[in-house]
C-alpha cells in the first residue's frame, strides 16, 4: 500500500489525512438527475383540484359555444329515449357541472388555508398561534355558506380564504342566474 502514487505524494508533501471528508446528505447530492417539474406535480396533492379546474374551464367553454349556437334561433327539443332534451335542460347540466368541479377547487383552496392560517404568526402579538375553533371555521366554510360568512367575519375579509369564501357563497344563486 505504501506504494500508492497518491500516498507517496501525501507523504513527501504531508498533506494526507485519514479523516473522512463530511459528505451531502443522500438526498442532496450533485450528482442527481433533477427531478422533472411535471411529474412531481402529477403526483402531488394537487391532481384532483388542477382536474378540476380543467373540468370546469372546458365546461365553461361549452356552456359559451352551446349558448351562442342558440342565440337568436328558435328553441328546438331533442328526443332522447321517452324523454324531451331541452336548451334549458341541456344549460342546467353544464352549469352544474361547472358550480361542482368550482366548489372542489375551492374546497381544496380553503383546507390549504386553514393551515397556512395556523402556520402565520401575529405580528406585533405575542401569541402562541390561532385558536382552534378557527380549523373549524375552515373545514365548514369549504362545505356550506353560512360558515362561509363565519370566515369572513373571522378573517375580517382580509385573508385570501375570505376570496373561496365569498365564491362558496355566490355558488348558491349561481345556477338560479344562468337558467
Amino acid at each position: 500500500m505504501a506504494d500508492h502514487p497518491r500516498r507517496k505524494a501525501a507523504a513527501v508533501h504531508g498533506s494526507f489525512s485519514r479523516k473522512k471528508l463530511p459528505t451531502l446528505p443522500r438526498h442532496i447530492s450533485i450528482w442527481a438527475r433533477p427531478r422533472r417539474g411535471w411529474r412531481r406535480w402529477l403526483r402531488g396533492w394537487w391532481i384532483w383540484e388542477s382536474a378540476a379546474a380543467g373540468v370546469s374551464l372546458t365546461a365553461t367553454v361549452v356552456l359559451i359555444a352551446l349558448l351562442a349556437q342558440a342565440d337568436r334561433r328558435q328553441q328546438q327539443a331533442w328526443a332522447v329515449g321517452s324523454t324531451q332534451l331541452t336548451l334549458n335542460t341541456l344549460v342546467a347540466a353544464v352549469a352544474t357541472v361547472i358550480r361542482t368541479s368550482l366548489l372542489l377547487v375551492v374546497a381544496g383552496a380553503l383546507n390549504q388555508s386553514a393551515w397556512n392560517w395556523f402556520a402565520e404568526k401575529k405580528k406585533g402579538k405575542d401569541s402562541s398561534g390561532q385558536p382552534l375553533e378557527d380549523l373549524e371555521i375552515f373545514s365548514e366554510a369549504a362545505a356550506n355558506s353560512w360558515n362561509s360568512i363565519r370566515l369572513l367575519f373571522r378573517t375580517n375579509g382580509r385573508y385570501i380564504a375570505s376570496l373561496g369564501a365569498l365564491i362558496t357563497i355566490f355558488s348558491l344563486a349561481f345556477d338560479a342566474f344562468v337558467q
